[in-house]
């Protein structure tokens, strides 16, 4: 898997709107596979997880359908040799990527 997206994803919003996105189907939506929790707290959730295809579209369509959390995704593709970093609110993404 030479392409394989290696991901964090950052979810931050009140509790009861970040507990509302983990009860959701959000890892079938970006078909993040091999998962592992990095932080559940209130307000706060942090995971990370591998993808074979890009997941900035499918978060950006997360964003729309959850418009009161913000998603920060950070991401590297090793065999591209990139790394970026964005950030969805309410269908709205600023996104940075910077080859290595």
């Amino acid at each position: 898997m030479d392409n394989c997206w290696h991901c964090r994803l950052t979810v931050l919003g009140s509790k009861a709107r970040v507990e509302q996105f983990q009860k959701s189907n959000w890892n079938r939506h970006l078909k993040a596979s091999h998962g592992d929790l990095l932080e559940n707290s209130p307000g706060r959730f942090c995971c990370q997880f591998e993808a074979e295809d890009p997941p900035l579209e499918s978060l950006k369509v997360l964003s729309l359908r959850l418009p009161k959390l913000v998603f920060l995704l950070d991401y590297e593709v090793e065999g591209q040799r990139e790394k970026g970093l964005a950030k969805a609110q309410a269908g709205l993404m600023a996104h940075c990527q910077f080859e290595y």
